[in-house]
């Protein structure tokens, strides 16, 4: 019989990193990924057409994939849609958030700051995060939509010198010195995340949520008695786009180790 996957879902690349994560947690694990890079961004996106998107998309993912579980590794996507999608659909699903929790209980010294895109930077499951994990924090909001850009469509074609000038312009006036941890709330950052260390310096720690999202995949896992610790088969990443978007997703499957499977 076939073993189900665990499907990674994100608007773009910027999962990767977590399913990577997971990944080396779980090897006997069947995992499969899938870009929508359709309707990327999120971002920018109004709430409640951004949601209608995303049911759309997941809809059809678990129809042809049939995954066990279902990561919304894509903090936008698990803020506007997660209760809906749970709803919705029969597997489990887990997602994103800002690790402001964590970042608030180990920050020394400084202000907590919180890189993420508009829809999250300004949303109130941010605001709700900080007051319930931060209030005593002082919390600077920091939104950064052109680096999910950056990422997602000039990753491979940059060179680390010229990723660490575009960061420095868009970080522009931030004072740096006044921080002590930043939190990383777009899983995109994620992959810029030695660039962003190597532009703020190694005073400031660097916080995001891959490693408490791959323990509670396996936390979910356990409590749906559906893990499979033998898979040794390959890992797919599908796209929702065309061949605009096909070149890029072939050159981050190699690099992640999973096999490009095509439009879903």
């Amino acid at each position: 019989m076939e073993t189900k996957p665990v499907l990674f879902f994100d608007s773009g690349a910027g999962g990767l990193p977590y399913l990577d994560s997971a990944r080396r947690m779980l090897p006997g694990e069947r995992f499969a990924y899938l870009a929508d890079s359709r309707n990327f961004p999120y971002g920018e996106k109004q709430t409640g057409p951004l949601k209608s998107l995303i049911l759309k998309t997941m809809a059809k993912a678990v129809c042809r994939l049939n995954p066990k579980l279902v990561v919304v590794a894509c903090n936008t996507a698990s803020v506007v849609a997660l209760a809906a999608l749970r709803e919705e659909f029969i597997p489990p699903f887990i997602g994103v958030v800002p690790a402001v929790k964590p970042a608030a209980e180990t920050l020394k010294a400084g202000k907590l700051g919180v890189l993420a895109t508009e829809q999250t930077v300004y949303g109130i499951y941010l605001e709700q995060l900080i007051k319930n994990f931060a209030d005593h924090c002082l919390v600077e909001k920091i939104p950064l939509a052109n680096i999910v850009n950056l990422v997602e469509y000039r990753f491979y074609s940059t060179t680390r010198e010229e990723k660490i000038e575009i960061l420095k312009r868009e970080f522009g006036g931030l004072k740096k010195e006044d921080f002590g941890t930043i939190v990383l709330g777009c899983t995109h950052f994620v992959l810029l995340e030695t660039e962003i260390k190597a532009v703020l310096g190694d005073t400031i720690d660097i916080v995001d949520s891959r490693e408490g999202v791959a323990n509670q995949l396996i936390r979910v896992l356990k409590k749906h008695k559906s893990g499979a610790p033998s898979y040794q088969g390959e890992h797919q990443l599908y796209i929702t786009g065309n061949e605009t978007a096909e070149e890029r997703y072939r050159v981050f499957a190699v690099k992640y180790g999973l096999i490009y499977a095509g439009c879903l």
